[in-house]
């Protein structure tokens, strides 16, 4: 019998590692799917939904295999709840279509770990508001638990919130896993701090379509600044008639544009406030105004007409306040003069009433 040295052994062992590893200059993108043999499935791109790769299921596998230049953000989808959203790479990947993430590669394993920390923060508002709840079950104030939650997610969670974001930034400043920490800080910056993130950003990461619409944003913020004239666009009333903001700003009185959609929580808890302050301050020197975001008008008079919400509101507004006013998140309430000023931008719970307080009990 012949025998095999130790060195050979070595080397062979070695080979056949080798052959059951991905190279560097190729992907694997494997996964298990309840489907017959031979059903097609694709791979696309993300923002495009160009066709990349397809493959065919078989014993409830897949295996997707080829090369790419660049890192992309794709999509595999069977349906609405079977699909996986993931950063295709030369690597060996994973797919979970349940739970709609890829694992394995660099990229991926990172993603997962922004996403999850990301998470982390919103359980811990959700932990909060029902402690809350349980705290003023018994309480005739409505609006208490919306104000105190207002509070810990500001004064507590963003700060935290903020540092992972900028730090994770820092680490991936040219590649997509950037993408969502520059959002997430645009989301909570100035015009002037988001030109310093910016600046951390390589060429690649800016060259990105999601962050190219940033910079606009920025700059429309800084367009529309404090100081600056309110910039009109044409929307719709309750009564589905179009009209224009410029019907009710900029005509004498002090006017708060609230930016809100039925499906934000936010929003609702912000509305309970609005309420409050329309009943103490409206007048023929004030009146609030509600712009429907990202929206279906029927489902913002749903809300409209559940909370008997007395001020007007302007529907369908869709898109347009992010691209004229470079507004970052909802709600988002405005303090617009009489004679169409912005006097503030991104005004909150109490601070909405201490502005109002200084401006019309003088």
């Amino acid at each position: 019998m012949k025998r095999i040295s130790f060195l050979s052994a070595f080397l062979l062992a070695v080979v056949g590692f080798t052959a059951c590893t991905t190279p560097a200059d190729s992907y694997r993108v494997a996964g298990e799917v309840a489907l017959t043999n031979n059903t097609v499935i694709y791979m696309s791109e993300a923002a495009s939904n160009r066709l990349i790769d397809s493959t065919e299921v078989v014993n409830n596998q897949f295996l997707f295999s080829g090369s790419i230049e660049t890192p992309t953000e794709v999509i595999v989808q069977i349906d609405d709840s079977t699909y996986s959203n993931f950063i295709l790479e030369n690597a060996d990947i994973t797919l979970d279509l349940e739970q709609h993430v890829g694992r394995g590669s660099y990229l991926n394993d990172e993603k997962l770990l922004f996403n999850k920390t990301m998470a982390g923060f919103r359980d811990q508002l959700s932990q909060k508001e029902n402690e809350l709840k349980l705290k003023y079950k018994d309480s005739s104030d409505e609006t208490a638990v919306g104000k105190e939650l207002l509070k810990f997610n500001k004064e507590v969670l963003e700060p935290q919130r903020k540092e992972f974001i900028l730090n994770f930034l820092k680490k991936h400043n040219n590649s997509l896993l950037g993408v969502d920490p520059l959002r997430g800080l645009f989301a909570r910056s100035t015009p002037q701090e988001m030109e310093g993130y910016l600046a951390l950003a390589g060429p690649q990461l800016l060259e990105h379509e999601l962050i190219a619409n940033l910079v606009k944003g920025n700059e429309a913020e800084v367009a529309t600044a404090v100081g600056k004239k309110f910039i009109d666009f044409n929307v719709q009333n309750t009564a589905g008639e179009s009209v224009a903001l410029s019907d009710y700003i900029g005509q004498g009185k002090y006017v708060l544009v609230d930016f809100w959609a039925s499906w934000c929580g936010p929003c609702l808890a912000e509305l309970a406030n609005l309420v409050e302050i329309y009943d103490q301050y409206a007048s023929d020197q004030f009146e609030i105004v509600g712009v429907a975001v990202l929206d279906k008008p029927e489902a913002t008079l749903e809300v409209i007409n559940k909370l008997a919400l007395p001020w007007t509101q302007l529907l369908n507004a869709q898109n347009l306040p992010f691209e004229v006013y470079g507004i970052k998140r909802i709600p988002y309430i405005m303090l617009i003069g009489p004679d169409g000023t912005i006097l503030h931008r991104d005004l909150r719970g109490d601070e909405i009433t201490s502005v109002l307080d200084e401006l019309l009990t003088k």
